[in-house]
């Protein structure tokens, strides 16, 4: 399997410009701790996306 890395750099990069550090602490207050977090809410997170917030889904046909 071969992973996109262009991709995943512009991804990380629109993260990074996005962030929001007090965000990011309560959100991981809220999780305990367990995770990290960029901070970003989900309307910016999805409009940074693109695509509606689908990203890069790909969606399965099962019929």
């Amino acid at each position: 399997m071969m992973v996109d890395t262009f991709h995943l750099d512009h991804l990380s990069e629109l993260f990074q410009t996005n962030r929001n550090r007090k965000n990011a602490l309560d959100m991981s207050k809220y999780m305990k701790g367990h995770f990290y977090f960029f901070g970003i809410k989900s309307p910016l997170r999805k409009k940074t996306c693109g695509n509606g917030g689908e990203g890069n889904q790909s969606k399965t046909n099962t019929t």
